[in-house]
Order: structure tokens, then sequence, then C-alpha cells
């Protein structure tokens, strides 16, 4: 029998398994996300959709995270039995069946410690050290866009559920804003009970405390309570929207769009629930951005009649990808520079748009070192960059911040000038096709959108996750798009400035018999639809 506990860190446990069975969610994720989750033979159930691909036909479903059941869990013949602190009274008869690998979090370590030794304790199991590495790449830096934020300020972190708003202490799930991420919460000095769920607080106590930041999460939508009030009906009501909180839209909902099951015609804001409160937050790398949506910031919402959902995207609202020679989608956006406009802040230049999956990450930092590096070479060409991502504008400021200290492949120093936008809501994203499910249901893939003067779309580019953009091509199809529109002409393959172009295919028998009759050294045919014009070198 054996128990790896975070707390005491003592003993190392390197284990080579085939059959894994998982009654905890937070190491389902990590194994996930280290490549060995085929070796998962049953799974507690689970709501979470980034977890789906483990609940079907062929993986055993072992009860809950609560309650196990113990036959099922002996039938599926595991080597090992992964359990948190929920079944920690069951450890003596899961025991009875294979060795148990109890990893609990630590709340005098912290959330975010506690995340770093889980994952590192389990990569250590399956040799996959290095691989943890590479995957908490930028987490430090993500705690620290958060710290930058929370600077000097004030919260009072809460919980709605059963229709009443409850305080949590800073020791338990509420811990990572009020300890790690550095918000002093000052909700922790009411007389509170910092069990599970806290206790009840009065809307009264929210004005008299007057922080500068309310953060909410909704615990009746994160676990489907049937007939809940959304956190949202129950917060901005006319105390709550007296507060500077609420008028500065620091009223923030915690939020995935990742998690949860919800009804077909739920909100965005339902949708998004319960982000910050995904143990591991793996999502290609661990601990994105933990998003926050303030409330009243109408440029990330769309209109709507209905105060339920006013302010919010729902789910059947659908978007049309826009295709080569398509007007390009129009939109407003908060970004790392000013507001923008698309495509009215554009007009008369050519602008490249690109979608990266997310700030910290590997690909995306070699990749606006490369953008950065050539701002001025794409402006020669009256050509402006527009990036973006699902992450918040915190997030990319600290990021880009972050880079201007890197060196790599003789860039460094990089100062990233143009516009980096905001997109938590996935707006712009689908609106453009950049969200495909097949890659990451919250993540953009690498997208370029080429799109001229006219705000017309001229050349659309996808690139997988794991895959850079060669910035080169980019820049060489701007130029034969603008020696395509300038000369009449079309460029072919592996075309560079310079190089001959291709005249238009004669429209006549007349024209191509004199095209072949009258070839000269300024224009040749091989053969009476394929002539060339020689350009100065």
């Amino acid at each position: 029998m054996l128990i790896i506990t975070q707390a005491s860190d003592k003993r190392h446990f390197f284990l080579s398994t085939k059959s894994i069975a998982i009654l905890e969610m937070a190491s389902l994720d990590i194994l996930n996300a280290l490549g060995v989750g085929d070796r998962v033979v049953g799974t507690a159930s689970t709501r979470l959709e980034y977890l789906q691909d483990y609940i079907n036909d062929e993986i055993a479903n072992l009860g809950t995270i609560k309650e196990a059941d113990l036959e099922a869990v002996m039938a599926c013949e595991p080597d090992v039995i992964f359990i948190s602190g929920r079944l920690s009274s069951s450890y003596d008869a899961l025991s009875e069946i294979a060795p148990v690998v109890f990893l609990a979090t630590d709340t005098e370590l912290g959330i975010v410690e506690s995340v770093r030794r889980n994952a590192a304790t389990i990569a250590s199991m399956f040799g996959l050290e290095d691989q943890v590495d590479e995957l908490m790449a930028g987490f430090d830096a993500r705690i620290q866009a958060l710290q930058a934020v929370s600077e000097g300020q004030t919260a009072i972190v809460g919980m709605c559920t059963s229709g009443s708003f409850n305080v949590p202490g800073n020791d338990g799930r509420c811990s990572i804003i009020g300890v790690e991420a550095g918000f002093e919460n000052i909700g922790v000095d009411a007389n509170i009970d910092t069990s599970t769920h806290g206790n009840e607080a009065s809307f009264e106590f929210l004005v008299e405390k007057a922080p500068d930041y309310i953060f909410v999460m909704d615990r009746d939508a994160a676990i489907g309570t049937d007939s809940a009030q959304l956190a949202q009906d129950i917060m901005e009501n006319e105390l709550v929207m007296g507060t500077e909180a609420y008028k500065n839209g620091h009223l923030v909902y915690l939020a995935h769009p990742a998690v949860g099951t919800p009804p077909r015609a739920a909100s965005a804001r339902w949708i998004s629930c319960c982000r910050i409160w995904r143990t591991i937050c793996w999502d290609k790398p661990p601990f994105r951005e933990l998003t926050v949506l303030p409330s009243n910031h109408s440029h990330l919402c769309d209109k709507s009649t209905s105060s339920k959902n006013r302010g919010v995207l729902t789910m059947e609202q659908e978007y049309r990808m826009p295709l080569i020679g398509d007007k390009a989608p129009s939109f407003e956006a908060v970004t790392t520079q000013d507001p923008v406009k698309f495509p009215e802040d554009y007009a008369g230049k050519w602008v490249i748009l690109f979608s990266h999956p997310a700030d910290f990450t590997l690909v995306c930092t070699t990749e606006f070192m490369t953008f950065g590096s050539m701002i001025d070479e794409f402006k020669a060409l009256n050509t402006e960059l527009l990036g973006l991502s699902v992450d918040s504008i915190y997030s990319h400021v600290a990021w880009l911040r972050k880079i201007q200290e890197l060196e790599w492949n003789g860039k460094k120093h990089i100062n990233v000038t143009f516009p980096l936008i905001e997109d938590i809501r996935m707006e712009v994203a689908n609106k453009y096709g950049m969200i495909q499910p097949g890659q990451s249901n919250t993540q953009a893939v690498r997208a370029v959108f080429v799109i001229d003067p006219n705000g017309v779309v001229r050349t659309i580019l996808y690139y997988p996750l794991s895959t850079g953009r060669n910035f080169d091509e980019i820049k060489r199809i701007i130029l034969a798009l603008q020696k395509a529109d300038a000369d009449a002409c079309a460029t072919p393959a592996d075309w560079r400035p310079g190089d001959d172009v291709i005249v238009p295919t004669a429209g006549s028998c007349g024209v191509a018999k004199e095209r072949m009759d009258n070839q000269s050294e300024d224009q040749y045919c091989l053969d009476w639809f394929l002539c060339f014009r020689k350009e100065p070198k």
C-alpha cells in the first residue's frame, strides 16, 4: 500500500503501469496533459467538458469523486488508483485492490505550489519530468501577471450558492486570489467559517467594505443545480450595482469557457463559470491566465432585450467564417494599444490579422519575437499587424513585457508595439473561424488573415497549435498581392520581387497567336496560355 502526500514530499514513486483508475479529476487532467491518458481504464463520472474523452463505453464508470463503486474499480483491474481528500475514508478498501496514490491540495503551501508539486509528482512516476517542465513553462509569469493587477487592490471573494452570497476565508478554495494572486481579501475579517462554502454575507457587508474588486463563483451553475438562480441575477442588485467595484467594471465572474455542460440556450457567462476553480487549468499549457469577465463591459457583449441574457453571448449565436473575397467581419475590441474599431481604423491599409493559442506559450513567444522584429518591414509595405488570443489584457501586457527580456535566434529586446486583442469571450475568434474544436474548444488556432485596403479578405492561412508560422512567406504574400493589384499580373510558384510574373491568359485565339508570334526579351511564352513578363531586377 502506498500513499503519496504533497505535504510530506518524503517519498519518490516511479511507476511504470499500463492501467490506471482515476477517482480524482485534477490527476486525470495532469495525466491527460502528460500524454498517458491512454492508460486510464476507469474514471469517476465528470461533467467537465475538457475531460469528456474519458467518459465512454471503453472506460469503466467508477462512481463519483465522493463515492467509489468498489466493484467497478475491482473489475477494471487497475495497477494503481488515484484519489483525493473526498475519498480518504475509502483508502483502506481501495488499497486492497491496488496501490493508492493520494494527492491533495495543501492549504499551507497554497494552490499554486500544490499544483506544481502534484504535477511534478505524477510526472516523476512516469519518468516524464522533462515534459512536465515544458508544460509548466510560463506558470510563474501568469501568477506575476495577476500580481501586477492586484498590487494595492482590495477584494472580497465569494460564492453564489442556494440563492445566497457566501464569503469563504483565505485558506480554502479562494486562497489563490487572496494569497498567490495578491489581492487583499478584506472579507476575511468577517466572523466567518472558513469551511468549504464559507458563511453567508449580506450585500450591506459588501457596501460597507467597499472593495476594489468583487470576485464571484457561481457554484450552482458549475455543478448543474436545477432551477438555480444565476450568480449574475443574484449579484446585480441595487446595492451591489451602487458599489464602486461594479461601476468600475470590477464585479468579476470567475470563469472558464471549457467547464461545465450547460443547457442548450445557456449564456456564455454560464458556460464560462468556474475557470479559476479548475485546479490545474492545463489547456496546453497549464495555468493559462485566470480569466476575469467584467460584468458591465458592454464592448465585450452583444445587445439583448432580455434582462436575463442582457450583455451575454448565447450558445446559439453562430458565425459564418469569412472566405477569400468576402468582406472581413467588423468588430470592436480592447487591445494592448488603443481600442480598435475594425475595419474603419485601418481604412486604406493592408492588415495581417492573426491569432495565437495563448500567452506565455512556447511557439507563440517565438512568433511574437519574429513579428515584433519585422514591424518596420511591414509598415514599409503599408501593412499593419493585429494579433489576437482569448487571454486577458493583463496577461497580454505581462507576456509582452517578458518578451522584451528574452533573446532567441538573434532577436532580443523586442518591443511589440502592434495591438494584441483581448478576446476573452472568443467573439472575434468565432467570427473568423479561429476556434476549431478538433484542435481546442478554448484556444484559437494559428490563423492568418490578409485583408486588403478595401477590407476584403485576400488570403487565409491556418497552422496547427504545434507548428510555428513562416513569416517570410507571410511577407511574400503581401508583396505578391500588391504586385498583382498594381500590375494586373499573377505570380508563379516561389515568386520573389524581381522575378518574372505571369501575364493574364489570352482571351481569344487572335491574342494567343499574337503572343506566340511576337515574343520579345521582355515577354516570352512557354505555350499560348502561359506567358511571362520579365521584371526589373
